[in-house]
């Protein structure tokens, strides 16, 4: 295949294929039963500006505590974490405020309420005697604990105790063989099993009257552990979902303005480079899409502002090189030539100013909160992917361009008067 075919080859199949992959991310396709691929659009999970939901801002209590205060904080931030991971508030967002506060926002949650019991259970799991007054066993030596099905118990809270825990169940299912081990959750007792046999397997299950909701958050709350101190609630904040939706419509309209405006531009004062940057907009899009959706992205207000200077950063780059390539024109040299030299001699600035963009991207992702994290993730993840597609792939199109025989200076908004001809 020679050079002229192999470019109109390549440059079909990187449109086509873009617009498939875009296609496929808005609507999605069916593979095969089951399978099938989600529309990715539609999955990326929107954050508290632009969904509505709750903002609960928690104060830790250190009073009469000789603890490590950063460290307990990091610890209830865990804890909190895994809370809301179990009840599937993924896209939930915790943050550290000040010195003692702890600021967690929760997409599509309306009810205050229902937050609290995610968050707030106590969760305090003890195995006592007999008795009910010595403790056994705590939830601190449970490893695993998951919602279950039994046939002959119904609903159940399946438990693997960790290495010391098994001994210490070991232990005690022998003392008390034949005896009830009285199960207490927030000193409450919810199941009093008797021991039939010494277990050694370092497994139990917790059984009682619930429904399949109950031993679900029964296992969440045990798996999460207590929180390590005190947390009082000082300020609640529902974010309406109108006034998200309102703003999402106005960003994105915004920002699609912003990129026709772009596009424009490009096409008029770089010409067929600039067509060429613009098809790799294109590309960079349906990239961005991805990476929101693979990385699991939630995507805010400020994140959309990110993408869209991200874009912005691209086409800068673009014109760096373009004035290159126009300039490498005038000299003389062939437009073949000039492509080359023109991204080889621009790259190093235009790869600088980005080391120090993304310098600045990941200060504010590690020490920012909020809104600022999320207008650096999206900002980073631009600034890679704008260097993926409008440095390496724009140099692609307009080598193929040049071996279908695009040769006309003019094309290139190269303007020869007065200049030496290649």
């Amino acid at each position: 295949m020679n050079k002229k075919k192999k470019s109109i080859f390549c440059l079909v199949l990187t449109i086509l294929l873009t617009m498939f992959v875009g296609f496929v991310e808005i609507n999605g396709m069916s593979l095969w039963t089951p399978w099938e691929i989600v529309p990715m659009v539609g999955e990326i999970d929107l954050g508290l500006d632009l969904q509505g939901g709750m903002r609960v801002v928690y104060q830790a209590d250190f009073t009469d505590l000789d603890v490590d205060e950063d460290e307990s904080i990091a610890a209830a931030m865990d804890v909190l974490r895994t809370r809301l991971d179990a009840a599937g508030y993924t896209e939930a967002t915790i943050t550290k405020q000040g010195g003692d506060q702890i600021v967690v926002e929760v997409p599509g949650v309306a009810d205050a309420n229902e937050l609290s019991d995610v968050l707030m259970a106590p969760a305090v799991l003890e195995f006592r005697d007999p008795d009910g007054k010595k403790v056994l066993l705590t939830g601190d030596d449970v490893e695993k604990a998951q919602a279950m099905y039994s046939q002959t118990e119904g609903y159940v809270v399946d438990l693997k105790f960790s290495d010391e825990g098994a001994k210490k169940f070991e232990e005690a299912t022998r003392e008390y063989k034949g005896k009830v081990i009285n199960i207490y959750l927030d000193d409450e007792c919810i199941s009093s099993p008797v021991v039939n046999n010494v277990i050694t397997e370092g497994t139990a299950y917790i059984k009682g009257d619930f429904t399949m909701q109950q031993v679900q958050n029964l296992a969440n709350l045990i798996q999460s552990g207590a929180l390590p101190i005190p947390l009082n609630e000082i300020a609640v904040k529902n974010v309406g979902a109108t006034l998200g939706a309102g703003s999402l419509e106005k960003t994105l309209l915004a920002g699609f303005i912003a990129l026709i405006i772009i596009m424009i531009f490009m096409a008029v004062v770089y010409r067929l480079p600039g067509l060429m940057a613009d098809l790799a907009l294109m590309v960079y899009m349906v990239l961005m899409v991805w990476a929101l959706y693979a990385f699991n992205v939630t995507l805010t207000l400020s994140g959309i502002a990110g993408i869209v200077l991200s874009i912005g950063m691209a086409v800068d780059a673009n014109v760096v090189i373009f004035e290159r390539m126009k300039e490498e024109v005038k000299l003389g040299r062939s437009l073949r030539n000039a492509v080359d030299k023109g991204f080889k001699n621009a790259f190093k600035a235009v790869l600088d100013a980005n080391v120090t963009t993304m310098i600045a991207v990941i200060v504010l992702s590690i020490f920012g909160t909020g809104t600022v994290q999320g207008f650096a993730v999206t900002l980073g993840i631009g600034i890679v992917l704008s260097l993926v597609t409008e440095v390496g792939i724009v140099r692609s199109f307009l080598k193929w361009m040049v071996n279908l025989g695009a040769n006309n200076p003019k094309a290139y908004g190269v303007k020869m008067e007065g200049t030496k001809n290649a």
